[in-house]
């Protein structure tokens, strides 16, 4: 019996020994993988950011989502006292985070397009002064607003350095605005064009100016839906939890609803309501986005058909905008696409 003892004894310091002399260099192995994992989430989220437009790193839009949904979670338990409604309200953090992000970006397209409707303006009466076109794009240049006079300082250069197609082509595919490629196109066309540039430039200030106002309204009605969409699926929760708080010294019903919610029935009840408030709010935005489609066309959509992925509701708002891109999209202008 002692000797069975004394074996188990060493046996196990051998075994310890054993994982002493591993950890070292497997630690080190589990905790690469890990990095490696979050920098993959990290490239990831960042992609869909770049592509949304949302100027904004991964990193702070998970610090903000992050710090949103924690604090919703927090008001989730102590208000309802449901722990399933945790990892919900953290989701829900996030989608509100990217709601705000959306919004900022759409009011940022609308100041920029408002600036290169008055860049037009600009263009028209320096050209009729001057008569030169790069004059032309130095007064917007010099009288412009960031960061439209930025874009045409660009421009500038490259006119100077006999590329003006490709310093156009550069900023459009910077800035991916369908109302900086109605500008690129007539801008090249000017260019190209021996006469009638003045008429030409009097035409895209008119043209401009329209297309920015039409495109302001589509985005406002647009942000004004996306609003309706939060509201009308978070609204009630807001609505439950002040109700919660106004009434939980009152005595009554009320007060048990924390205790019912903390029970396995009340956490699926919970859960069931968070998961049909996220439908819900995916659903709304879906429809909210509808009859709007502002894209810039790829070269081997130019001939203005709608491409497959536009849907049936949206392709005459579609078909509007390419006209407007069509001529950017096609070569000579550079072989990169948007």
């Amino acid at each position: 019996m002692t000797e069975n003892i004394l074996l188990s004894i060493l046996g196990g310091i051998a075994v310890l020994l054993l994982i002493t002399a591993l950890a070292p260099q497997a630690m080190p192995d589990l905790q690469r993988l890990r990095v490696r994992q979050a920098s993959q989430i990290r490239s990831g989220i960042q992609v869909r950011l770049d592509r949304a437009q949302l100027d904004v790193r991964a990193d702070e839009f998970i610090l903000r989502g992050t710090a949103l949904g924690g604090g919703l979670a927090l008001f989730a338990l102590a208000v309802v006292g449901a722990i399933a409604l945790a990892p919900l309200a953290m989701a829900a953090g996030f989608l509100i985070t990217w709601t705000q992000l959306e919004q900022r970006r759409d009011q940022r397209q609308t100041d920029y397009n408002r600036r290169m409707a008055s860049a037009c303006d600009t263009l028209r009466n320096a050209y009729l002064t001057t008569g030169s076109l790069t004059s032309a794009i130095k007064a917007v240049v010099d009288y412009g607003q960031p960061p439209v006079s930025e874009d045409f300082l660009y421009i500038l250069t490259a006119a100077r350095q006999g590329d003006l197609r490709q310093g156009l082509q550069d900023v459009a595919d910077r800035r991916r605005s369908i109302v900086f490629d109605a500008v690129g196109n007539a801008l090249l066309r000017a260019e190209e064009s021996s006469g009638a540039v003045s008429e030409m430039l009097e035409r895209l200030a008119e043209s401009t100016r329209q297309n920015v106002a039409a495109f302001e309204t589509a985005i406002t009605q647009q942000i004004t839906s996306r609003s309706n969409a939060n509201w009308g699926a978070f609204g009630p929760w807001m609505v439950f939890g002040v109700f919660r708080l106004l009434t939980s010294g009152l005595g009554g019903d009320l007060l048990a609803m924390p205790e019912f919610f903390s029970t396995l029935t009340g956490n699926v009840v919970a859960a069931a309501a968070g998961v049909l408030t996220i439908g819900l709010h995916r659903w709304c935005f879906r429809i909210a986005q509808r009859g709007l489609t502002v894209s810039r066309i790829e070269t081997t959509e130019a001939d203005g058909t709608a491409p497959s992925h536009v849907p049936a509701s949206s392709r005459s708002a579609y078909a509007s905008t390419t006209a407007l891109t069509a001529r950017m999209r096609q070569k000579p202008l550079g072989s990169s696409q948007s």
